[in-house]
């Protein structure tokens, strides 16, 4: 059990190498064991947790508290750091268990993050199916929608979201993207303001808001709002559409500092270079 003793300590490399004899002894305790160190490592290492859930899956690939520990756990991890098993891992829990939310939401978003975006609709279309009162589920269909430059079913798939579940800020921000797209900037703002209100943090929501009160006109909140993106992250879209702000309020200095860094983000972005250039050296 040292293994498991340096896990609980975060020594996973370590633990790693005193679990891997297991493996080949007895695969069923090796199981046991890779749950047990998912279990520790749920909340403090998601990611080194989905590598031990491979290992277990390898060894016992029909073994069903694996594959349902796999599809609780791919929500603690961003979908850009999901293994290529992850929709694997849903087709096989969806073989035994079909239309389970939670699995074709997997669907979904893996098939989007690899551009499957033809795919992702289809999977999308099986998640409403499936539980056609669930407000993620038009949310989630509605991201596909706008990827795919369906607006206006994004708008509709997000409005159905909002309405079932009114106080979640993240649906009320995702109405009002779908209006500032549709250039139905008041209408943006009022959703994007409610978004915020629910949920000041929504680092999103309030890069959005920035965007669409300088549409608007009104230089001094968007600026705002993008100050403080800009103060938990760097953002190249805040850099840039500060820059431009800065440069119709006659900062010029301002604007080239923003573009500069803009630059060191997105290094083969053509506006920021070809207004650079306008701009002059210092």
């Amino acid at each position: 059990m040292a293994g498991l003793a340096l896990l609980a300590a975060g020594g996973t490399d370590d633990a790693a190498a005193l679990l891997g004899p297991w493996e080949t002894a007895d695969a069923a305790t090796a199981v046991r064991l890779y749950k047990k160190a998912v279990a520790r490592l749920r909340e403090s290492n998601p990611e080194t947790a989905i590598a031990w859930l491979a290992r277990a899956r390898n060894l016992a690939p029909d073994d069903e508290g694996v594959l349902g520990e796999w599809i609780d756990h791919l929500r603690l991890v961003p979908e850009a750091k999901w293994p290529t098993e992850a929709a694997d891992v849903a087709r096989a829990w969806l073989a035994r268990h079909p239309a389970t939310p939670s699995a074709l939401e997997i669907l979904v978003l893996s098939a989007a993050e690899r551009g499957e975006l033809d795919e992702a609709l289809q999977a999308a279309d099986e998640l409403v199916r499936a539980d056609p009162i669930r407000a993620q589920a038009y949310f989630v269909r509605g991201m596909v929608r706008f990827d795919r430059r369906d607006v206006l079913g994004a708008l509709a798939d997000h409005s159905t979201a909002h309405n079932l579940s009114p106080a979640e800020a993240t649906y009320a921000g995702a109405v009002g993207w779908d209006y500032y797209a549709l250039e139905l900037n008041d209408r943006a703002l009022a959703f994007l303001d409610e978004a915020l209100e629910r949920d000041p943090g929504l680092t999103e929501a309030r890069l959005r808001r920035g965007l669409c009160r300088g549409k608007l006109g009104d230089d001094a909140g968007a600026i705002a709002d993008l100050d403080l993106v800009l103060a938990k992250a760097e953002n190249f879209d805040a850099r840039f559409n500060r820059a431009v702000l800065h440069l119709r309020n006659g900062r010029k200095d301002a604007a080239r500092a923003d573009l500069e860094k803009a630059l060191e983000l997105e290094p083969g972005d053509a506006r920021t270079k070809e207004i650079l250039e306008r701009l002059g050296p210092r």
